[in-house]
């Protein structure tokens, strides 16, 4: 079976998706199915770097496009860079092989809504492997107005990508549920993984990170990966505010 999945981010990007992207991918390929990934040829944290455009790892054929790569923290002007990807996907999934499967993730949040109509027009199946439930997501961020144009017309392209998908993906049962609730068909629920073999505990002083770091044997509370609009921190602050003169915890955000 040939399938193609779209995501801006591929591995060695850092960005959360590209690493689940790739281990799927990985997998797919080591059972048998030639696969391919349509990505940004731009690093996620560093819009400077780029990577090769055409490359294959570990089994997985990367075709990376052109992006315009504008900074992630000017949040507008992260549009045009959206834009970009949208387009060079689009021109590529035209050209690559006849897939028998498209999947398209959440970034960019139009990416399933121009995808798909090409993957179906070429028979391809379509799976929607939704990271975050938009517009619904800017909503509430106060970014854009439900009820405006722009709101209404976002509401109605995020409506018809769910109704062109033959499956879709989310991350839990409350997700689960509201897109259902917004006309999605098919829906399955895979929880976000993680790679048991790279998370084994490590003795005291056997840690290399926590001696560069200098955390000694304190009790440690870590968060690694995005912060961002849609995360809630005041609760954690609070109890690290209420704990800092315990030298036996320690608070680390990376």
């Amino acid at each position: 079976m040939r399938v193609v999945l779209l995501n801006q981010f591929y591995r060695p990007a850092e960005a959360p998706t590209a690493a689940l992207a790739a281990d799927l991918c990985e997998a797919l390929v080591a059972a048998g199915h030639e696969v391919s990934v349509v990505c940004s040829s731009r690093a996620y944290n560093d819009g400077s770097q780029r990577f090769p455009t055409r490359e294959t790892l570990d089994g997985v054929d990367v075709f990376r496009t052109w992006t315009v790569g504008t900074p992630r923290h000017r949040r507008w002007m992260r549009v045009f860079d959206y834009l970009s990807y949208l387009l060079g996907a689009a021109w590529r999934l035209l050209r690559i092989s006849r897939p028998d499967v498209v999947i398209a993730m959440t970034t960019p949040p139009l990416l399933a809504r121009v995808a798909f109509p090409i993957a179906r027009w070429r028979g391809a199946t379509t799976l929607f492997w939704v990271m975050d439930v938009y517009p619904d997501l800017a909503f509430r961020l106060g970014m854009i107005e439900e009820r405006s144009l722009a709101g209404r017309l976002l509401r109605r392209v995020a409506r018809r990508a769910l109704e062109m998908s033959h499956s879709v993906i989310a991350l839990g049962d409350d997700m689960k549920t509201e897109l259902e609730r917004q006309g999605a068909n098919n829906v399955s629920v895979v929880e976000n993984w993680c790679d048991p073999a790279k998370v084994q505990y490590q003795a005291d002083g056997e840690n290399a990170l926590r001696s560069e770091w200098g955390w000694g044997t304190r009790c440690v509370f870590g968060y690694s990966g995005n912060i961002g609009l849609a995360h809630e921190f005041g609760t954690i602050l609070d109890a690290a505010e209420a704990l800092q003169d315990d030298d036996r915890i320690h608070f680390a955000f990376i």
